[in-house]
């Protein structure tokens, strides 16, 4: 892949990227608390989340469910993926649905 060097960010410019154990999904997150979930493949975006601060830390857990979300703020924070309104696989644009 490509790196970019511009920031179009801007104000909420990236501090920290997770990789989802299968490799498909990438977990974004900035310093004006927002994580994004995009697809590897496409860079097309699966689903926005909102922190309790800067994002300065994400990890997702072996078994892909679960990712650790540290604020600069705030102590860390174990979100449940799987409580989304939809799972990943159903918002992967190359699964069937």
């Amino acid at each position: 892949g490509r790196i970019r060097t511009s920031d179009p960010l801007g104000e909420a410019s990236l501090f920290e990227v997770a990789m989802h154990p299968a490799g498909h999904t990438l977990a974004i997150g900035d310093r004006g608390g927002t994580v994004r979930l995009i697809d590897h493949a496409t860079l097309r975006p699966l689903c926005t989340l909102r922190g309790d601060g800067s994002i300065m830390a994400l990890a997702f857990i072996p078994d892909g469910d679960r990712l650790i979300v540290s604020c600069l703020e705030h102590p860390p924070q174990l979100w449940d993926l799987k409580a989304l309104t939809r799972p990943l696989s159903a918002i992967r644009p190359d699964r069937p649905r």
